[in-house]
């Protein structure tokens, strides 16, 4: 294997990999990466639900809308150890000249995730996250964060200004 190959052994830390190197130039915030592969999750377990990966990306719903320990484990880990630089607002980019291994991916789950990887807009991932909402488990979910949580953001701002609500 090249010098400049790091082989990984773990196929969630490829994905999170996958899409930095395939949307160099563009941050990305631990919840985008999150978003972007539940939304595969799903698209992947339509086509193929025997797929191994799916086992790999075990989502539960939060606050912020899907977690996935994994993921989030995988991300922090390529934080701490410099893999991912900062660039403000929450927003890392992968350090350029790595390259990785897809190490033992299913041949269909490599060409689906480049694919999917196309469709997804890094200018675009509110509307991802409207979308992942909409689909959300409770009803409750996608109202509270655009019906009621946006509004007490923006009055708590307000309110930290030393300004009096309307």
């Amino acid at each position: 294997m090249p010098q400049n190959v790091k082989s990984t052994q773990n196929k969630v830390r490829f994905l999170i990999q996958k899409i930095f190197l395939e949307k160099s130039g563009h941050g990305f915030s631990r919840t985008h990466i999150i978003k972007i592969l539940f939304k595969f999750k799903k698209i992947l377990s339509n086509k193929y639900p025997d797929d191994p990966i799916l086992e790999q990306l075990p989502f539960y719903w939060y606050r912020h809308g899907p977690m996935c320990d994994p993921i989030d484990n995988e991300f922090n880990d390529m934080r701490d150890s410099g893999e991912l630089k900062y660039i403000g607002h929450d927003k890392y980019i992968l350090q350029k000249g790595l390259e990785y291994s897809n190490n033992g991916l299913e041949p269909h789950t490599t060409n689906e995730f480049k694919i999917f990887l196309k469709s997804i807009n890094p200018y675009g991932l509110e509307e991802l996250s409207r979308e992942i909402y909409k689909g959300s488990p409770c009803y409750f979910y996608e109202h509270f964060k655009y019906g009621f949580l946006k509004p007490v953001e923006e009055l708590t701002k307000v309110m930290k200004n030393g300004q009096q609500p309307l």
